[in-house]
């Protein structure tokens, strides 16, 4: 694996866990707290925690087309920095 290659997966890899622990912290002490809403993935205390992507399939580093990854997000990958404005007299 090439340097410029583990740094694109590794800029996907982060995207996705970032989605698979992303959550929702709902109060159970409101009356409606479980409206529209299945049973939680977690209860601690009086808060229910619902994951909201927790099935989401990340792709292994030869699963994924890094060309693809790359082109959609390639400022981020590189650290994208605003341009220097030049001034002109």
């Amino acid at each position: 694996m090439k340097l410029h290659e583990s740094k694109i997966y590794n800029h996907y890899l982060s995207q996705m866990l970032g989605l698979k622990h992303n959550f929702e912290i709902v109060d159970m002490t409101e009356s409606d707290w479980k409206d529209g809403r299945g049973n939680p993935d977690k209860i601690i205390g009086q808060c229910a925690i619902y994951y909201l992507w927790k099935d989401i399939y990340i792709k292994e580093f030869h699963e994924l087309d890094l060309k693809d990854w790359y082109n959609k997000f390639e400022k981020e990958i590189h650290g994208w920095v605003e341009p220097k404005k030049i001034q002109v007299n």
